[in-house]
């Protein structure tokens, strides 16, 4: 039986497709390797680690609290994007703990960033005023952030390396200020 040139070509072409993919995919898991000990932590704290979840996203939308809409700005800085809603009962709940959190950290290099999913400055301005929350937030008017972090419930978080990589995702709430989650911290800021 003979092999035309074409059926060749198109073996060799899908051999180098499939060499590249599975050599891009090693070097993103590989880039973004965590510990035993921190993915045996993060799976106490009910973090799902990165594995197969997307890459940081650029963070667009308008700025409140003195916060930058660009993840560049928090260049070498552990950052903790955090996406809810003031109508989102569990998000509300949750804002303590954030705030909590950013207070803490803020000057060790976690950046705790509040994304308000669908919302508008006259929704979300007088909800930080009457809880004194200083944390960075950023209006996502048109969800166009959440949409590219694949957000389809609140509250959701995405924890980021110095390095902007994906390490962790967290579905519904958390207790940020668990002594446990805090050790998590310190330890992942004093690694970066």
């Amino acid at each position: 039986m003979k092999i035309g040139r074409g059926v060749v070509l198109s073996c060799i072409w899908i051999l180098c497709f499939t060499e590249l993919t599975i050599s891009q995919s090693a070097s993103l898991s590989q880039s973004a390797s965590l510990s035993v000990e921190t993915k045996v932590l993060m799976k106490q704290l009910s973090l799902e680690p990165a594995g197969n979840l997307l890459s940081a996203r650029d963070i667009t939308g308008v700025p409140l609290n003195g916060s930058v809409a660009d993840l560049k700005a928090y260049s070498g800085q552990m950052v903790l994007i955090n996406f809810w809603a003031t109508w989102c009962i569990p998000c509300v709940r949750e804002m303590p703990d954030l705030e909590a959190l950013h207070q803490r950290f803020e000057k060790q290099g976690l950046v705790v960033l509040a994304i308000a999913m669908g919302e508008s400055e006259k929704q979300v301005k007088p909800f930080l005023d009457r809880h004194s929350l200083t944390l960075p937030v950023v209006l996502d008017t048109d969800s166009q952030v959440s949409h590219a972090y694949g957000v389809k419930q609140l509250p959701v978080s995405y924890l980021l390396d110095a390095h902007h990589r994906v390490i962790a995702r967290a579905i519904g709430t958390r207790e940020w200020t668990h002594p446990a989650m805090i050790d998590f911290f310190q330890k992942s800021l004093l690694s970066d």
